[in-house]
């Protein structure tokens, strides 16, 4: 069952989910917008290069271009709860593609990593604080036994900052 905005405003207000800094603006009828952090890694042939929002300034996505950012919030799922992050449908209508990994397990921490790329023809600008997804969540049936970052499930991204590239290793699963 997915959260209503009074329900996820009882969760947070609560304690069992965090989300933090959260501005009243956030609460939307069914989810919270989340904000864009201060970095970006671009991608390029041999790597990323970093982009500074604050002190370099806006960034503009073009064409086919992939990046890396962060939530600017900080996240914790608590163990009854499973989130979804999605993109802000105005950010799509300009064509940026946000996140294709969006799964956030129960008993996640962290802030998290943002996949964005441009599929327009016209550049995407991006800039730090700007609203740049949305999370959603939903009950659990009941509260899982093995939360993200439990002994044993090879939780790669536990406790992230920034945009945190893969960390799986090429030839086993991750």
């Amino acid at each position: 069952m997915i959260l209503p905005e009074d329900q996820i405003r009882y969760q947070i207000e609560s304690g069992q989910a965090v989300v933090r800094p959260l501005s009243e603006d956030a609460y939307q009828p069914a989810s919270l917008d989340l904000r864009l952090g201060r970095v970006l890694k671009v991608a390029e042939y041999r790597g990323h290069r970093v982009h500074d929002l604050m002190d370099d300034g806006p960034f503009y996505l073009s064409q086919f271009v992939f990046a890396l950012g962060a939530t600017l919030e900080w996240v914790e799922v608590p163990t009854h709860l499973a989130a979804i992050l999605a993109g802000k449908s105005s950010l799509a209508r300009q064509g940026m593609v946000l996140e294709s990994a969006g799964y956030v397990d129960p008993g996640w921490r962290g802030e998290l990593t943002l996949e964005m790329f441009n599929l327009s023809p016209r550049p995407v600008r991006l800039e730090h604080g700007m609203k740049i997804g949305q999370i959603r969540f939903e009950f659990l049936f009941s509260r899982c036994e093995r939360p993200y970052g439990s002994a044993g499930l090879n939780s790669h991204y536990q406790d992230s900052t920034g945009p945190v590239e893969s960390r799986a290793v090429v030839g086993r699963p991750s």
